[in-house]
């Protein structure tokens, strides 16, 4: 018997025919992709947070060092020991940036090609959670490709820092995909639960703890899977099995806590006061994020709050809410989209300090973004895409099309520095991250005019930012050879916070080493010493200063400041052994000579001060001594000492 003429149509659609072998999709998935982002692996470093895990982590990033990923935040391979600033703990990050530095170290394309990898295998995984979903085959499959091509997840995939949030989103697909399976009916009406039940209750469970362990946010997936069991399948039946996966639950967040606590140290502010402030701030950047996923068309790699767009959001909000309204398509799942976009978006809101700057950057879309897609797959409610009506036809290709050139585009951005802080600057200008890592960049390209205008642009947005006017009065100083701005600038940094003793120091310095004006640098010395009564270097260059004018005594009141507080500094030492040498009093001065040299035998001036103080003593072994000492360093001994040492040689 012949089937109707209506479902021969949709059986002969190239796209049924395309997707009817199971490998297909998945083949057409890696194509598309391949095609789209094989250019990203001739892509270099855009020195935002990349360069520091790609080069500055080189030496850490071993993977005999992973035990040790889990015993420390993500930024501990860069030296960071400070771990009470830094509160992200994410030690698989770093596990696969190990792996990445093993095969290849030092060199971009590796990381490239494992966010590459990533992302193909995510969004191959994606397709099958859609069909886990029971979305039909076709939908599962476009509304994958759109997932893949989407120009709002380019940074998640392409910059090298965001990898983390590529590797939660695949284990949290994969983690939920196996509680389904767990719990869905079986197809031919058996408990859903005889099919292999411990297997994949024990791989939901692996693969949340790898979610978690890869970023804190995935800790959600448990509510939105209880939301699944109870509001779209409803299977009482299995409500005891599901107490057995609750225990899990509780056994894989606690581990994760342990070795989180073991790593960071609680935060001491009140979280949730913290929470609530932070959403009220940071919560409207969401109609932001609305305006990237429908209209991107104004995307940045680093966008601050301050240049956020709500009103376009709002109005995409506002259609979404009347299209629902007027379809009826307020379904159980389009809620569970929702669900899952709200709850993996909204925890990247939150700040320890909600009046600090804030960023919403694009690449935390890339597991939220998923519930907006089921969203639309509820909204247009098409049973299946066959090709065959026209909007079908056209506007799906079309749109795939359009979001492919735009990633292919936006993409290039990543390439390298100067195209990355353009393009942040550019669509971003009030975006002082941006100016602070063009800055910085700047300087390690040693173009010091041209770094100290680009934090001058961050310091107009950001007046009270005390870091950005120390590093433009250090550039001035120390790159720049300009201490009269150095100082105006380091002053702007003490009217910020009047504590800042390095601020206070480092006029001082500014003052005595550059100007050579010991009466200003007497003034800040002291008041850095005010602030600080145990800053070392105030102390000890104070005691250079009254030394150099023969106030001995007063001299070594600061000295001995400054080794109260240091008893190896050299500095202080040396000048000690200077001022009882002005005296005369040598063997006093030998004393803080040798004192010195036991922690620096290598410094050339400690060893001519030896050799010069024991031939004032006529002390011959220690006069040649020091005197071989200092002459290894091709340093010529003075005609006086060299007489003596030959006439006793006799």
């Amino acid at each position: 018997m012949s089937k109707p003429k209506a479902q021969r149509q949709v059986k002969s659609s190239w796209i049924e025919r395309l997707a009817d072998h199971p490998s297909n999709p998945y083949k057409i998935i890696f194509f598309v992709c391949i095609l789209l982002y094989a250019q990203i692996l001739t892509f270099g470093l855009v020195h935002f947070d990349d360069h520091g895990f790609v080069l500055l982590s080189a030496d850490t990033l071993k993977l005999s060092n992973i035990p040790k990923f889990f015993n420390h935040s993500v930024f501990w391979v860069m030296g960071d020991t400070n771990q009470n600033q830094d509160v992200f703990y994410r030690p698989l990050q770093n596990v696969l940036y190990a792996i990445c530095n093993t095969i290849a170290s030092g060199q971009a394309w590796i990381y490239h090609l494992a966010g590459l990898l990533l992302h193909i295998i995510t969004s191959c995984v994606l397709f099958r959670f859609f069909k886990e979903l029971k979305y039909h085959l076709s939908i599962s499959l476009v509304f994958a490709l759109i997932y893949a091509v989407h120009p709002v997840l380019v940074q998640g995939v392409v910059w090298i820092a965001g990898i983390g949030d590529q590797m939660v989103t695949l284990f949290s697909l994969l983690s939920a995909i196996y509680f389904m399976k767990l719990y869905s009916p079986d197809p031919k009406g058996s408990h859903p639960l005889i099919a292999h039940p411990l297997r994949q209750g024990l791989l939901h469970l692996f693969f949340l703890g790898c979610a978690l362990f890869s970023k804190e946010v995935s800790i959600v997936l448990i509510p939105i899977c209880l939301f699944w069991f109870l509001f779209i399948i409803k299977n009482k039946h299995a409500f005891k099995n599901l107490l057995i996966t609750a225990v899990g639950w509780g056994g894989v967040a606690g581990m994760y806590f342990i070795f989180r606590n073991n790593a960071i140290p609680p935060v001491q502010e009140n979280l949730i006061a913290s929470a609530i402030e932070s959403f009220k701030v940071n919560g409207p950047l969401a109609l932001e994020y609305f305006e990237k996923i429908f209209l991107p068309y104004r995307l940045s790699p680093i966008p601050s709050r301050e240049d956020a767009h709500l009103i376009m959001g709002g109005v995409i909000v506002l259609v979404l809410i009347v299209l629902f309204v007027f379809k009826k398509r307020f379904t159980r799942m389009s809620l569970f989209g929702l669900l899952w976009f709200i709850v993996f978006l909204f925890p990247t809101f939150i700040q320890q300090n909600p009046q600090a700057n804030f960023f919403a950057f694009e690449h935390r879309l890339y597991l939220p973004f998923i519930g907006i897609l089921i969203v639309t797959m509820e909204l247009m409610n098409i049973p299946q895409i066959n090709m065959q009506p026209f909007i079908q036809r056209y506007g799906f290709s079309a749109l795939l099309i359009l979001f492919f050139v735009v990633t292919f585009s936006y993409s290039k951005t990543f390439s390298e520095s100067y195209s990355f802080y353009g393009r942040a600057i550019s669509f971003s200008p009030r975006s002082v991250l941006a100016y602070n890592g063009y800055g910085r960049f700047l300087l390690e390209e040693k173009k010091y005019f041209e770094a100290v205008e680009v934090f001058k642009k961050s310091h107009e947005y950001k007046l009270d930012d005390l870091q950005t006017t120390g590093k433009i009065a250090e550039i001035y100083l120390k790159n720049l050879n300009d201490p009269k701005e150095a100082i105006v600038w380091f002053k702007k940094t003490i009217d910020i916070d009047a504590n800042s003793v390095e601020a206070a120091v480092s006029i001082g310095d500014a003052y005595f080493n550059f100007l050579h004006d010991t009466a200003n640098a007497i003034i800040w010395y002291e008041h850095a010493l005010k602030i600080n009564p145990h800053n070392e270097f105030a102390s000890a260059t104070l005691g250079v200063i009254y030394t150099g004018k023969g106030k001995n005594i007063e001299a070594r009141k600061f000295l001995e400041q400054s080794l109260n507080t240091n008893p190896n500094n050299l500095l202080s030492l040396k000048w000690m052994a200077i001022s009882y040498f002005n005296e005369g009093k040598i063997s006093d001065a030998l004393i803080y000579l040798n004192k010195a040299y036991k922690n620096y035998p290598d410094d050339i001036d400690l060893q001519r001060n030896l050799m010069i103080c024991y031939y004032k003593l006529h002390d011959f072994s220690n006069t040649e001594k020091f005197a071989v000492e200092y002459s290894k360093s091709n340093n010529k001994i003075p005609a006086e000492i060299e007489s003596y040492l030959k006439s006793n040689r006799r």
